[in-house]
């Protein structure tokens, strides 16, 4: 169960907003925002790369049975024309705003906060795997891959490189 001490002082509606595609430099960036009933909180709730992919998608499920949930996402398009971060900030507005209730408060997973029309307070995660960076050096970056990101635009000039002395 999670520790809901927080939530439990903050009162009020409390959503969670998170994002996911920051990390692994490829395909759009997916913000969702989530208004947890703490009386119906799925037993096993945790970080889903903790999970496995099986219990993950379990949870899935009961999440979106017994939550309020929205997402949002910004295109690979999007992130190379403004940025990682300022393609993020407006998927998690969009997100927030598309719940089907308003929250009082936003549980922001990151270390900055769109304005969101509520109090937000932030905490700090995230990266780009070493699996991510590894297969990026090996294989080069797919068309998916977003060319801005520094580590995608090293390995497309890697692998180029390599090409131009075959």
């Amino acid at each position: 169960m999670p520790d809901l001490s927080l939530e439990r002082a903050l009162g009020g509606v409390v959503c969670g907003v998170d994002e996911a595609g920051r990390g692994p430099l490829a395909g759009p960036v997916v913000a969702a925002a989530a208004i947890l009933d703490p009386a119906r909180i799925p037993a096993g709730i945790d970080d889903s790369k903790r999970l496995a992919p099986a219990r993950r998608a379990a949870l899935a499920r009961a999440l979106r049975e017994r939550a309020i949930v929205a997402t949002d996402e910004a295109s690979v398009e999007e992130i190379d024309r403004c940025n990682i971060l300022q393609a993020t900030m407006p998927a998690m507005r969009r997100a927030v705003e598309r719940l089907a209730r308003a929250p009082d408060h936003a549980l922001v997973d990151g270390n900055r906060a769109p304005p969101l029309g509520c109090a937000t307070h932030t905490a700090a995660r995230g990266y780009a795997t070493l699996f991510h960076r590894a297969a990026l050096a090996r294989y080069g970056p797919s068309p998916r891959r977003c060319r801005s990101f520094a580590p995608v635009r090293a390995a497309a000039q890697a692998v180029a490189a390599r090409a131009d002395s075959r």
